[in-house]
Protein backbone atom coordinates (compact mmCIF):
# COMPACT_ATOMS: atom_id res chain seq x y z
CA UNK A 1 0.00 0.00 0.00
CA UNK A 2 1.21 3.15 -0.49
CA UNK A 3 1.09 6.46 1.07
CA UNK A 4 0.15 8.82 -1.91
CA UNK A 5 -2.91 10.11 -0.30
CA UNK A 6 -0.33 11.52 2.53
CA UNK A 7 0.56 15.56 2.08
CA UNK A 8 3.93 16.25 0.56
CA UNK A 9 6.70 17.46 3.11
CA UNK A 10 6.49 20.95 2.93
CA UNK A 11 10.77 21.50 3.71
CA UNK A 12 10.89 25.15 2.54
CA UNK A 13 8.62 26.03 5.75
CA UNK A 14 10.54 23.85 8.01
CA UNK A 15 14.16 25.09 6.75
CA UNK A 16 13.14 28.28 7.16
CA UNK A 17 11.48 27.99 10.63
CA UNK A 18 14.69 26.33 11.92
CA UNK A 19 16.63 29.19 10.52
CA UNK A 20 14.72 31.75 12.32
CA UNK A 21 15.19 29.60 15.91
CA UNK A 22 18.50 29.75 14.66
CA UNK A 23 18.78 33.33 14.65
CA UNK A 24 16.88 33.57 18.07
CA UNK A 25 19.43 30.86 20.03
CA UNK A 26 22.59 31.93 18.52
CA UNK A 27 22.52 36.15 18.37
CA UNK A 28 18.87 37.32 19.58
CA UNK A 29 18.79 34.95 23.03
CA UNK A 30 22.16 35.35 23.93
CA UNK A 31 22.60 39.35 23.46
CA UNK A 32 19.27 39.97 25.16
CA UNK A 33 21.27 37.57 28.05
CA UNK A 34 24.35 39.80 27.88
CA UNK A 35 22.21 42.71 28.82
CA UNK A 36 21.65 44.29 25.38
CA UNK A 37 18.67 46.94 26.06
CA UNK A 38 16.09 48.24 23.42
CA UNK A 39 17.32 51.96 22.36
CA UNK A 40 16.38 55.17 24.15
CA UNK A 41 12.74 56.18 21.79
CA UNK A 42 12.13 52.72 20.69
CA UNK A 43 8.64 51.70 22.16
CA UNK A 44 8.93 47.67 24.08
CA UNK A 45 6.47 46.43 20.60
CA UNK A 46 8.53 48.08 18.16
CA UNK A 47 11.90 46.60 19.85
CA UNK A 48 9.54 42.88 19.60
CA UNK A 49 8.93 43.70 15.85
CA UNK A 50 12.54 44.50 15.50
CA UNK A 51 13.76 41.32 16.73
CA UNK A 52 11.09 39.71 14.83
CA UNK A 53 12.28 41.33 11.65
CA UNK A 54 15.53 39.74 12.77
CA UNK A 55 14.68 36.57 13.07
CA UNK A 56 13.57 36.55 9.79
CA UNK A 57 15.89 38.74 7.40
CA UNK A 58 18.75 36.63 8.74
CA UNK A 59 17.61 33.13 8.60
CA UNK A 60 19.92 31.89 6.04
CA UNK A 61 23.44 32.53 8.18
CA UNK A 62 25.56 29.80 9.22
CA UNK A 63 25.85 29.05 13.12
CA UNK A 64 29.19 29.97 12.48
CA UNK A 65 28.72 33.38 10.90
CA UNK A 66 25.82 33.88 13.56
CA UNK A 67 28.37 33.94 16.14
CA UNK A 68 30.38 36.03 14.68
CA UNK A 69 27.47 38.46 14.04
CA UNK A 70 26.81 38.20 18.07
CA UNK A 71 30.55 38.84 18.73
CA UNK A 72 30.43 42.16 16.62
CA UNK A 73 27.19 43.63 18.00
CA UNK A 74 28.50 43.21 21.59
CA UNK A 75 32.02 44.52 20.99
CA UNK A 76 29.31 47.77 19.65
CA UNK A 77 27.27 47.72 22.00
CA UNK A 78 30.04 47.91 24.82
CA UNK A 79 31.62 51.10 23.17
CA UNK A 80 30.97 54.71 24.32
CA UNK A 81 29.09 54.94 20.65
CA UNK A 82 27.30 51.77 21.49
CA UNK A 83 25.60 52.63 24.55
CA UNK A 84 24.72 49.00 25.59
CA UNK A 85 22.00 48.82 23.55
CA UNK A 86 20.90 46.91 20.27
CA UNK A 87 21.91 48.85 17.07
CA UNK A 88 19.37 49.41 14.42
CA UNK A 89 18.46 46.35 12.56
CA UNK A 90 19.92 48.27 9.47
CA UNK A 91 23.19 48.35 10.77
CA UNK A 92 23.02 45.19 11.87
CA UNK A 93 22.09 43.88 8.56
CA UNK A 94 24.58 45.68 6.66
CA UNK A 95 27.71 43.00 9.01
CA UNK A 96 25.72 40.17 7.99
CA UNK A 97 25.85 40.95 4.53
CA UNK A 98 29.82 41.42 5.05
CA UNK A 99 30.04 38.45 6.77
CA UNK A 100 27.69 36.21 4.97
CA UNK A 101 26.28 37.35 1.44
CA UNK A 102 22.38 36.70 1.47
CA UNK A 103 21.77 34.10 -1.22
CA UNK A 104 21.20 35.53 -4.81
CA UNK A 105 17.67 34.29 -5.41
CA UNK A 106 16.15 35.68 -2.28
CA UNK A 107 15.94 38.78 -2.84
CA UNK A 108 13.19 40.69 -4.94
CA UNK A 109 15.47 43.64 -5.47
CA UNK A 110 18.13 41.86 -6.80
CA UNK A 111 15.80 40.13 -9.60
CA UNK A 112 13.58 42.90 -10.09
CA UNK A 113 16.37 45.20 -10.77
CA UNK A 114 18.82 42.77 -12.89
CA UNK A 115 15.76 41.10 -14.56
CA UNK A 116 14.92 44.59 -15.79
CA UNK A 117 15.51 47.11 -18.48
CA UNK A 118 18.60 48.15 -16.59
CA UNK A 119 20.21 44.71 -16.54
CA UNK A 120 20.95 44.43 -20.31
CA UNK A 121 22.58 47.84 -20.52
CA UNK A 122 24.75 46.65 -17.47
CA UNK A 123 25.78 43.69 -19.34
CA UNK A 124 26.58 45.52 -22.61
CA UNK A 125 28.94 48.41 -20.66
CA UNK A 126 30.53 45.09 -18.59
CA UNK A 127 29.45 46.20 -15.09
CA UNK A 128 26.63 43.71 -14.20
CA UNK A 129 28.54 41.58 -11.45
CA UNK A 130 29.71 44.54 -9.86
CA UNK A 131 25.60 45.95 -10.06
CA UNK A 132 24.91 42.98 -8.97
CA UNK A 133 27.69 43.39 -6.16
CA UNK A 134 26.01 46.35 -5.15
CA UNK A 135 22.52 44.93 -5.16
CA UNK A 136 23.36 41.96 -3.16
CA UNK A 137 25.49 43.74 -0.35
CA UNK A 138 23.37 47.12 0.12
CA UNK A 139 19.87 45.62 -1.15
CA UNK A 140 18.37 49.01 -2.80
CA UNK A 141 18.80 50.60 -6.30
CA UNK A 142 21.87 52.38 -6.85
CA UNK A 143 22.16 55.85 -6.55
CA UNK A 144 23.19 57.96 -10.27
CA UNK A 145 26.63 58.38 -7.98
CA UNK A 146 26.55 54.47 -6.78
CA UNK A 147 26.38 54.04 -10.95
CA UNK A 148 29.28 55.88 -11.42
CA UNK A 149 31.09 53.85 -8.49
CA UNK A 150 29.77 50.75 -9.55
CA UNK A 151 31.38 51.53 -13.28
CA UNK A 152 35.04 52.82 -11.90
CA UNK A 153 35.16 49.24 -9.84
CA UNK A 154 33.82 47.53 -12.78
CA UNK A 155 37.13 49.24 -14.60
CA UNK A 156 38.84 47.97 -11.49
CA UNK A 157 38.07 44.37 -12.21
CA UNK A 158 38.86 44.18 -15.40
CA UNK A 159 42.26 45.30 -14.94
CA UNK A 160 43.25 42.74 -11.65
CA UNK A 161 41.43 39.62 -14.03
CA UNK A 162 43.86 40.81 -16.85
CA UNK A 163 46.27 40.44 -14.51
CA UNK A 164 45.34 37.32 -12.59
CA UNK A 165 44.23 35.34 -15.75
CA UNK A 166 47.39 35.95 -17.10
CA UNK A 167 49.25 34.79 -13.93
CA UNK A 168 46.89 31.74 -14.13
CA UNK A 169 47.76 31.26 -18.35
CA UNK A 170 51.90 31.29 -16.78
CA UNK A 171 50.79 28.48 -13.80
CA UNK A 172 52.05 31.41 -10.87
CA UNK A 173 48.69 32.21 -9.98
CA UNK A 174 48.47 32.57 -5.93
CA UNK A 175 45.03 30.40 -5.03
CA UNK A 176 43.36 33.81 -3.63
CA UNK A 177 44.15 35.22 -7.44
CA UNK A 178 42.47 31.98 -8.52
CA UNK A 179 39.59 32.33 -6.13
CA UNK A 180 39.13 35.90 -7.03
CA UNK A 181 38.84 34.51 -10.82
CA UNK A 182 36.51 31.38 -10.08
CA UNK A 183 34.20 34.21 -8.07
CA UNK A 184 33.79 36.54 -10.95
CA UNK A 185 33.16 33.94 -13.22
CA UNK A 186 29.96 32.26 -11.21
CA UNK A 187 28.76 35.71 -10.38
CA UNK A 188 28.98 36.53 -13.93
CA UNK A 189 27.19 33.13 -14.94
CA UNK A 190 24.47 33.64 -12.57
CA UNK A 191 23.82 37.43 -13.61
CA UNK A 192 23.64 36.38 -17.14
CA UNK A 193 21.12 33.78 -16.46
CA UNK A 194 19.06 36.45 -14.15
CA UNK A 195 19.73 39.06 -17.25
CA UNK A 196 18.20 36.57 -19.87
CA UNK A 197 15.54 35.60 -18.35
CA UNK A 198 14.32 39.20 -18.22
CA UNK A 199 14.39 39.34 -21.53
CA UNK A 200 12.58 36.26 -22.31
CA UNK A 201 10.13 37.59 -20.28
CA UNK A 202 9.96 40.97 -22.31
CA UNK A 203 10.11 39.34 -26.07
CA UNK A 204 7.42 36.83 -24.31
CA UNK A 205 4.78 39.36 -23.41
CA UNK A 206 5.98 41.70 -27.12
CA UNK A 207 4.94 38.88 -29.16
CA UNK A 208 1.28 38.55 -26.63
CA UNK A 209 0.44 42.45 -27.46
CA UNK A 210 1.63 41.77 -31.34
CA UNK A 211 -0.69 38.81 -31.63
CA UNK A 212 -3.71 40.10 -29.48
CA UNK A 213 -3.39 43.61 -31.65
CA UNK A 214 -3.51 41.34 -34.47
CA UNK A 215 -6.31 39.52 -33.75
CA UNK A 216 -8.26 43.25 -33.15
CA UNK A 217 -6.98 44.39 -36.34
CA UNK A 218 -8.58 41.46 -37.78
CA UNK A 219 -11.55 41.84 -35.95
CA UNK A 220 -12.32 45.50 -36.66
CA UNK A 221 -11.58 44.46 -40.34
CA UNK A 222 -14.04 41.63 -40.58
Amino acid sequence: MTDSASPAPQAAPCEAESGRAMVRALLIDPLDLAGLTRPRGVTTDTHRARMAQLAERLAYMSPDNLATLRDVIQSHAASPAGGNAWPAPVVVEGWAQGLQARPMRSSDIIRSWLASVEGPPALAAGYHVQLFRFLRRRMLPPSDYDKRMIREQADRDRRTQAVYAERLAHGVATPDECGWLETLARDDAAVRDIIAEGEARRAARARNAARLAALDGEGEAA
